[in-house]
């Protein structure tokens, strides 16, 4: 029985919007499924990246002492909106650092999710790991070594950072995406399934319903029903042929009835013939006549349907030529599915001929994968529980090709109600299929370059990782690597593994070189410099180069090179997709790594350019702490001479001072010679100082000076000196390796107010590359090793990140200029050395210095001088000084030794005086270097060419590198570097006159 016409068209929009509906919550379920999937993986892989970064760099912070720092990398760490706990454990489950302040001290029992079994694993095994939460977040075990105690060279003690996640929101705002979008989608294709059941019913339904009619009523006996349906389209030709059909029946019936009417009213009036026989006997033969006539009428009659059927099978003629110019596939089912009727269109799609259609089963064309379906829809059409069917359907052709057709079917019932056919209409859609599926793809690739251009990473190698796994999930691989190539050395370096490659082949995701030459198949591609695809790796190729035990099997396999500019950077490979490789993963690949590659040559760019601004920021702080010490140091050391000499002078004076004049005097020398110092350790920062170097053993220096040392650090302080045997010999000024004891000392005294043990330690120490990386100046080589500790307070890591520092100081003030180890550090930087410092509060602090071994011993030992007695002598001295004040002192304290003085004001007048004649013997020349017009060297040669052979002393408050400018090899002469006392006036005076 067939439904009222408003329920078919409820029917027809009812069933899209359902099975629309079905598909877009199927759709968003996967969608959520596969986006959680991908979230928690991207998550927790860039999670292990930034937890190894933060791994290294805590350790490496720690390692240099610098705690401070550490502390402010593991806060910026947990800035992080989905960190919820982070915090640094040492071996015992102490916190040291925490992102919560009150977890720092106390038990790491107390932080949420930590587990100390966990923690000891990783720190046994050295390795970090990520553990799944109980809900939405992930939890992180990382081993981090904590520093490096006294006496040790390489830290020993390993601590776990620990940290936990929380992706809540992440997910949670994934699936409120996902619904709106599904909600969105539903919506708008809820309005394409009406508008599309609306044309369906329009275009196809209602006429095909109005043709039945038309049927119906003919075949009740109205000819006069007429479809009536306007346009020139296949349903629009088939009605009108319909109408014309009727209207030759209904003419013929007409004449049918006319006939029919003649011939009863013949009947009749033989009737009464018949009854007039009787009574008139004469009228028989007209009525024989009458009736051959009307006899002669029925044989016409007979003839005119005979015509009639002719032309009612020339119209089904017609319709069969109007089926088969279709566009579309028309095909007829009985009760059994068995196909009765074809047309051409229907025939070409299937590829068979009409005549072997007709006769076959309909589900035999039907894919396999859809026949129960098909089969299920097709038994309820025909026992009525529907009345109608559109869906899309996958059907089989004869060469053994298939393609996707949209489905129209419709019952087809008699007058008693009975299932005539099964009336279906196939309009082939698989060109509009593959360019939805093309679509489809390219929307994929458009997605992954912009997740590629908007992933954020501190590294190169996160990026690239991040960059491979996009590539799989484009192509549909298992497996892949991408290789960096090295043109110069025409080998490999195996930069990123995909993780199921890491998994499946035990690679360690190591930087492993490896040679052109040894490449097999995947090295085609830059052989070849394009695309290599391999799409049965069973399949037998000499470029084959065999796989290593334990290798994953290989059944597909594509490598694709990636261009920087003209030359190959380096390949990526992807193997056993599902299906074959084809030119559409070529074009994912390349698309997607060239991308990429570009990004990875701008954070390369943009991370060397960090490194140089930083090394520039430093080079110019040390600049001018330079400019700032020698630009006060000329006019410092000039003021300081004076100060000194003079006191010099006053303790020499016969009459006796009184005891306070005497303490007034030793107080001004005090300060004086604190002064002097505090110029000369800003100098030795600056690098800008005078220094003598020669070969030196610096046992014997440490010896000569523990006398001194034992004094200065006092007796509640107990001194170990430990020397090496066989220590290498080192090219040192002597002068600044006591600078270096004597500051060390002093800032051990001061950290141990109670006593304690302060130690020296010498050793031979040889560095390779990777004892050596992360130290800051360090180089590989052979060292001098200078270890210095004390048992004292110790420094935390903020304070060990400034110690370094010029007049950084922790002391109370007027007991510490700030200086001391900024001195140390100028003096190792400047002889090619580096410091390393491990300090832990309470238990004490270790410096280790090291300087270059010498190849060989050379130089001659420092002569050996009085270094406490004035040695007075005799002889006259030029002495030439433009300066009033320090001339004048100068010849005093000349005068108080016993020399005579010729004083001369400028390089002019004393050249002058050697001029005329009349000076006499001249036995040393005390000149100052830079003076207006010409500098004391230059006068000096000028001089010696009128006497040869006279000694010189030159003198300067200068530095060093001022006197380099002007030209003066310092090496050349003997240099008395003011501020100067009486004692070393006299030392110098003797080593220059010889």
């Amino acid at each position: 029985m067939a439904l009222p016409r408003y329920r078919l068209r409820l029917l027809v929009p009812g069933i899209v919007f359902t099975v629309t509906l079905l598909l877009i919550l199927v759709l968003t379920l996967d969608r959520i499924r596969e986006g959680k999937q991908a979230i928690i993986g991207s998550l927790t892989e860039t999670a292990h990246t930034q937890m190894n970064q933060l791994q290294d760099l805590l350790s490496d912070s720690l390692m240099r002492g610098e705690q401070g720092e550490a502390a402010q990398r593991l806060s910026y760490a947990a800035l992080s909106p989905q960190v919820v706990a982070l915090a640094l454990v040492d071996a015992d489950h102490r916190v040291l650092i925490a992102s919560r302040q009150e977890w720092v001290n106390g038990d790491a029992a107390a932080i949420p999710h930590y587990d100390r079994g966990l923690a000891d694993k990783a720190i046994s095994l050295h390795q970090g790991t990520l553990y799944p939460g109980a809900t939405d977040g992930l939890h992180g075990y990382y081993p981090v070594t904590l520093g490096m105690r006294a006496g040790e060279i390489r830290p020993q003690h390993t601590g776990i950072l620990f940290v936990g996640y929380d992706f809540s929101g992440q997910l949670g705002a994934l699936r409120h995406e996902a619904f709106r979008s599904a909600a969105k989608l539903g919506a708008i294709l809820f309005l394409f399934a009406l508008v599309l059941s609306f044309l369906l019913h329009l275009l196809i339904t209602r006429p095909i319903d109005r043709l039945l009619g038309v049927v119906k009523e003919i075949a009740g006996g109205n000819l006069g029903a007429r479809a009536m349906a306007p346009g020139t389209d296949e349903i629009g030709s088939l009605a009108q042929a319909f109408d014309e059909m009727a209207e030759k029946l209904a003419r013929k019936q007409e004449l049918l009835h006319d006939q029919n009417v003649q011939l009863e009213e013949e009947i009749a009036e033989r009737q009464t013939a018949q009854e007039a026989l009787q009574e008139q006997a004469f009228q028989l033969e007209e009525e024989i006549s009458e009736r051959q006539a009307a006899q002669e009428a029925l044989q016409e009659q007979a003839y005119q349907l005979e015509e009639e059927i002719v032309e009612r099978r020339q119209a089904e003629d017609k319709l069969h030529i109007i089926f088969d110019a279709a566009q579309a596939g028309i095909v007829m089912l009985d009760a059994n599915g068995v196909i009765t009727f074809a047309n051409q269109c229907a025939s070409k799609l299937y590829g068979f001929e009409t005549e072997e259609m007709t006769g076959s089963r309909y589900d035999d064309h039907v894919h396999p994968d859809e026949r129960p379906i098909s089969d299920e829809l097709r038994d309820r059409l025909a026992r009525g529980e529907i009345d109608a069917i559109t869906e899309k359907r996958h059907y089989l052709k004869r060469d053994g090709g298939d393609f996707w057709g949209l489905l129209n079917a419709k019952r087809h019932l008699g007058d008693d109600g009975s299932l005539l056919a099964i009336i279906i209409v196939i309009t082939d859609i698989t060109e509009l299929r593959n360019a939805q599926f093309q679509m489809g793809l390219n929307f994929q690739r458009l997605e992954s370059l912009v997740r590629i251009l908007q992933y954020r990473c501190d590294s190169v190698q996160g990026f690239l990782d991040y960059a491979l796994e996009e590539a799989l999930g484009l192509t549909a691989s298992r497996f892949g690597f991408i290789f960096v190539y090295d043109e110069a050395r025409r080998e490999f370096i195996h930069t990123a593994w995909s993780r199921d490659a890491v998994k499946a082949c035990g690679a360690t995701g190591q930087r492993m070189p490896s040679a052109l030459e040894e490449a097999g198949l995947w090295g085609e591609a830059l052989r070849q410099r394009q695309p290599v695809i391999v799409n049965s790796y069973e399949r037998p190729d000499p470029l084959k180069k065999g796989c290593p035990a334990g290798h994953i099997p290989l059944e597909r396999f594509l490598s694709v090179p990636v261009f920087g500019g003209q030359e190959i950077a380096a390949v990526v490979g992807v193997a056993n997709k599902a299906g074959d490789y084809d030119q559409a993963d070529v074009l994912h690949l390349r698309v997607l790594l060239d991308s990429a590659w570009k990004i990875c040559r701008q954070m390369k760019g943009e991370q060397e350019r960090e490194a140089l601004q930083k090394k520039f920021n430093q080079a110019q702080k040390m600049e001018a702490v330079g400019r700032l010490a020698g630009g006060v140091a000329h006019d410092i050391n000039n003021k300081l001479s004076i100060i000194m000499g003079y006191a010099d002078l006053l303790k020499l004076q016969p009459n006796p001072l009184s005891d306070n004049q005497t303490h007034y005097l030793e107080e001004m020398q005090k300060a004086a010679n604190h002064s002097c110092e505090i110029v000369r350790q800003l100098l030795a920062f600056s690098r800008s100082d005078v220094i003598s170097p020669r070969t030196v053993n610096i046992n014997a220096i440490i010896a000569d000076a523990r006398k001194s040392l034992g004094r200065l650090i006092g007796e509640d302080i107990k001194f170990e000196f430990r020397p090496a045997e066989d220590i290498w010999p080192a090219l040192l000024d002597p002068t600044q390796i006591d600078q270096i004891i004597m500051n060390l000392a002093v800032n051990a005294r001061d950290a141990m107010p109670d006593g304690g043990l302060f130690s020296i330690e010498t050793g031979n120490a040889s560095l390779d590359e990777a004892a050596c990386q992360g130290i800051a100046q360090a180089r590989a080589g052979d060292y001098v090793r200078l270890s210095v500790g004390d048992t004292g307070c110790g420094m935390d890591g903020e304070t060990l990140g400034h110690i370094f520092e010029p007049f950084f100081t922790t002391k109370e003030v007027g007991k510490g200029t700030g200086l001391g180890l900024a001195t140390i550090f100028g003096i190792v930087s400047r002889n090619r050395g580096f410091i390393t410092v491990y300090s832990e509060v309470g238990f004490g602090t270790t410096f280790n210095i090291f300087f270059p071994r010498m190849a060989q011993e050379g130089g001659s030992p420092e002569p050996q001088e009085d270094e406490h007695r004035v040695v007075p002598g005799s002889g006259t001295v030029l002495l030439v000084e433009d300066e009033e004040a320090l001339c004048e002192l100068a010849a005093r304290m000349l005068g108080t030794l016993g020399y005579r003085a010729v004083i001369a004001k400028s390089p002019g007048e004393a050249i002058e005086l050697c001029t005329g004649g009349h000076l006499g013997d001249i036995d040393l020349i005390l000149t100052d270097i830079i003076m207006p017009g010409m500098n004391g060297k230059e006068m000096c040669d000028r001089i010696r060419e009128l006497r040869p052979g006279t000694p010189a002393l030159f003198m300067s408050g200068y530095t060093a590198d001022v006197i380099s400018a002007k030209g003066i090899p310092e090496a050349s002469l003997h240099y008395l570097q003011k501020p100067f006392d009486l004692l070393k006036l006299s030392q110098m005076i003797r080593k220059a006159m010889g």
